[in-house]
C-alpha cells in the first residue's frame, strides 16, 4: 500500500534530458543543489546569474519571484529573463504560474511563454495528494507539434515496509515508453544514504543502472519526517524552477555507473559547513583511474542568515580556481513571513527591541499569573540554545549567547514565553 510517496520523486528530473541509457544521471539530490541551508524569514525576490568575463561581473538571466500573497512563501509566479545586450535591458524568455490546493500545495504549474499580460503554456505539470497531504503522483505534459499537451512523464512512488523508499517513472520519449524505478536506502536516523536505479522497456526486465551514496556532517539532526515535509510542500516547485533549500547537511556524495556487474566510480562531491550552513562544494570526476577536479563553488550568507551568493569556480593551470559564474539572492527583508504567535495573547505578551539586534535585546514580559515564567530560547532547527526566567511581569535582556556562554551565530531565534497554562512566542533576529 503507498504511503509518503514524496521521498525520492525528484531522483528522475534528469531523464527528461537523456535519451542514452545507462547512465542518465538520476538522483534525489543533484550535485550542487543539495542542502544549501537558508533562513526562510524572508521572501526571496530574485536571483540574477552573472557571468566573469575581463575581469567583470556581466549580467546574464534573472528569476524574479512573485507572491500569491503579500509575506507569503507560496509563490504564485516566476519569471525568468536574459539580459539583451542589444537593448540594454531584461527580457523575459520564460513564465511559471503555480496554482495551489486549499492547503496551499502545488497542484499545477504551467510554464510558457509570455503572451500579452498572460502565459502561453509549452508544458503543464500537475500533482496529486493523498488524503493524510503526502504526494501521490506527478504527471507532466509537453505541448507537441500539433498543438496538443501530451504525456512526457508519470511518476508514482512508494515506501516499503522494510524502509526502502521506491519511485517508479513512465517515459514517452519519441514514440518509445521507458520504465524506470529507484530504490532508496535509509539509515537508522531516517535519512537517505543510497539510490539505486533501473530501467527497463516492458516492467519485468530491470537493468541496474547506477548507484549514488550520501554521507551526512556529524552534527546534522535531519530525520525521514524534515525529508517528507520538504518534498510535500516545496518539491513541485524545486522540480520545475529549482533553487529551493533541501534538509540536510551532508558531507560528501559519491556517483556510480553500473557496468558488467561491478561499479564504477564516476563522480564525488565533497562539502563543508560552518555554522550549519554550507560553504563551498567540490565537485569532481574520475578519470583514467584519478579523480579530476571539475569544479567549486563557494557560498556567503547575509546579516539573516540567508544565502547571499553562490559562486562557481573553474581550476586553473597554477593549481587554484578562477571565477566562472554566480548566483546574486535578493531578499524582501522588510516583510517578515513569520509573524509574532502569541498563544493566548490576553495571557502573556511579549515586547522585544530592537530588533534586528546585534550585541543585546531587551524583553519585556506581561502576564496575567504572578507565578514565575521560564522562558525559552529556540534556533530554527528547534534546538533550546538558552533559558531565561523572570516574573509574572518584568524585563530581562539576552546577549546572544548560548547556555555555555559561547556567541550564537547569526540568524532568527525564537522566544517562548511559559507558565503552567499559557505561553506565548517571539522571533528574535541575531546580526553580525
Amino acid at each position: 500500500m503507498k504511503r509518503h510517496y514524496a521521498v525520492i520523486l525528484l531522483a528522475l528530473l534528469p531523464l527528461l534530458m537523456f535519451a542514452k541509457l545507462p547512465d542518465a544521471g538520476m538522483s534525489l539530490f543533484p550535485g550542487g543543489n543539495s542542502s544549501i541551508s537558508r533562513n526562510p524569514a524572508y521572501p526571496l525576490l530574485n536571483i540574477i546569474g552573472r557571468f566573469y568575463e575581463a575581469e567583470h561581473w556581466k549580467d546574464i538571466d534573472k528569476y524574479d519571484y512573485i507572491y500569491h500573497e503579500e509575506g507569503s512563501f507560496h509563490v504564485n509566479k516566476v519569471i525568468e529573463q536574459e539580459m539583451d545586450y542589444g537593448i540594454f535591458d531584461w527580457v523575459a524568455h520564460t513564465i511559471h504560474e503555480i496554482s495551489y490546493n486549499d492547503d496551499m500545495k502545488v497542484v499545477e504549474i504551467l510554464t510558457g511563454t509570455p503572451d500579452g499580460e498572460g502565459i502561453n503554456p509549452v508544458s503543464r505539470f500537475e500533482v496529486g495528494y493523498t488524503d493524510d497531504g503526502n504526494l501521490d503522483f506527478a504527471n507532466l505534459y509537453r505541448r507537441d507539434d500539433t498543438g496538443d499537451l501530451v504525456p512526457a512523464m508519470f511518476f508514482d512512488f512508494v515506501l516499503e515496509q522494510d524502509g526502502f523508499c521506491g519511485t517508479y517513472a513512465t517515459m514517452f520519449m519519441n514514440g518509445t515508453t521507458i520504465y524506470a524505478k529507484i530504490e532508496i536506502g535509509l539509515d537508522d536516523q531516517g535519512r537517505m544514504i543510497s539510490e539505486t536505479t533501473s530501467v527497463s522497456i516492458d516492467q519485468e526486465n530491470w537493468q541496474i543502472q547506477e548507484k549514488t551514496e550520501h554521507t551526512f556532517h556529524a552534527d546534522d539532526s535531519t530525520t525521514f519526517q524534515d525529508m517528507m515535509d520538504y518534498f510535500n510542500s516545496k518539491w513541485a516547485l524545486n522540480y520545475i524552477i529549482g533553487f529551493a533549500e533541501m534538509p540536510g547537511m551532508r558531507s560528501g556524495r559519491m556517483d556510480y555507473n553500473y557496468d558488467d556487474g561491478e561499479w564504477l566510480p564516476k563522480k564525488k562531491y565533497e562539502y563543508s559547513h560552518q555554522d550549519g550552513k554550507k560553504i563551498d562544494e567540490i565537485e569532481s570526476s574520475y578519470e583514467d583511474g584519478d579523480w579530476q577536479v571539475q569544479r567549486k563553488k563557494l557560498f556567503s550568507y547575509n546579516d539573516y542568515g540567508d544565502l547571499a551568493t553562490e559562486i562557481n569556480q573553474l581550476p586553473n593551470d597554477a593549481g587554484g580556481f578562477d571565477d566562472n559564474y554566480k548566483y546574486d539572492y535578493t531578499y524582501d527583508t522588510e516583510t517578515s513571513t513569520e509573524d509574532n504567535v502569541q498563544t493566548p495573547a490576553s495571557d502573556i505578551a511579549i515586547n522585544a527591541w530592537p530588533t534586528p539586534f546585534k550585541d543585546k535585546i531587551n524583553l519585556r514580559i506581561d502576564s496575567k499569573e504572578p507565578s514565575t515564567l521560564s522562558l525559552e530560547i529556540y534556533n530554527l532547527k528547534g534546538q533550546l540554545v538558552n533559558k531565561l526566567q523572570t516574573q509574572g511581569k518584568g524585563e530581562t535582556t539576552w546577549n546572544g549567547k548560548d547556555m555555555q556562554g559561547r556567541d550564537l551565530p547569526a540568524g532568527i531565534y525564537l522566544l517562548k514565553a511559559s507558565s503552567d497554562k499559557a505561553f506565548a512566542t517571539q522571533k528574535m533576529i541575531k546580526l553580525k
